[in-house]
């Protein structure tokens, strides 16, 4: 079975972060631990989306402590929301591959040991044969909604009842055969994620939706892996708020998408 080494000749990880200082040290430890071990070439880019809180210090910080410039701070003000800092974080990325994470830590980036295979298969070849400008646009999505997928701390029985309520919509209204488009942790090739992105609009937290579609209509390949998700104690998405802005979100994509073609690029404001 391929392992990450062998697939991902680089990697760009890309964690926006939005009054995220409890989870985010911890965070950011873990993955420098695990891609030091992969031994690629590699690049953490935090998107820090206007917090009020010590987030981007923790960031540059433990950036500082690092051997080499290995860690990128990206600063967006005001607040604008989480589709618009993880666009600015995977226009920013270099590398082959890249990936973008939740700083909750709520999936572990460990769970790239399971997508390696599933990439090589959707490549049709080993990725490090294959020149960069060569690889098809693939995205590779986690899921907590296959039959694999084990919830390590379930959230609350009414934030659970309100959370089914929205991929289930997700489902009837635009992406009818994903189980689950919103799970924060997503990889993309170089080619995938700067053609989606350069074209993204959403800024909240409906982006993932948008993406997806769009990576349909540039036909680009996607599959889903189940993962072992860990509620985080603390969220910013708050259910109870911003479930109705997200399903008018959801409608305002389908309407703009709904031709056979996609949006022109265009490039994002800081």
């Amino acid at each position: 079975m391929p392992i990450p080494r062998d697939i991902f000749a680089s990697l760009s990880l890309v964690i926006p972060v939005y009054n995220g200082s409890r989870v985010l040290r911890g965070t950011l430890a873990d993955a420098h631990t695990y891609l030091t071990a992969l031994d690629i070439p590699f690049e953490v880019i935090v998107v820090d989306d206007g917090s009020t809180d010590d987030s981007a210090a923790i960031a540059a910080g433990f950036g500082s402590s690092l051997p080499g410039p290995t860690l990128r701070l990206i600063r967006s003000t005001p607040n604008r929301g989480k589709g618009h800092a993880v666009r600015i974080g995977m226009l920013a990325a270099e590398h082959d591959w890249v990936l973008f994470m939740d700083a909750d830590h709520s999936t572990s980036i460990r769970h790239l040991d399971r997508f390696a295979p599933v990439a090589a298969g959707l490549i049709g070849a080993p990725a490090t044969s294959r020149p960069p400008s060569s690889r098809p646009g693939i995205v590779v999505i986690a899921s907590r909604r296959l039959s694999t997928a084990r919830i390590v701390r379930r959230q609350h029985p009414i934030r659970q009842a309100l959370g089914r309520t929205f991929p289930y919509l997700v489902r009837l209204l635009a992406v009818s055969d994903l189980a689950d488009t919103q799970c924060g942790f997503k990889l993309f090739t170089r080619t995938a994620a700067q053609s989606v992105f350069s074209r993204l609009r959403t800024e909240g937290f409906a982006f993932d939706v948008e993406a997806l579609l769009l990576a349909r209509k540039l036909g680009f390949r996607i599959a889903e892996v189940p993962v072992d998700w860990d509620n985080p104690i603390e969220s910013t998405l708050k259910v109870y708020r911003h479930t109705v802005p997200m399903l008018w979100d959801v409608l305002k994509t389908k309407w703009r998408l709904r031709g056979g073609r996609a949006t022109a690029p265009h490039m994002p404001s800081p």
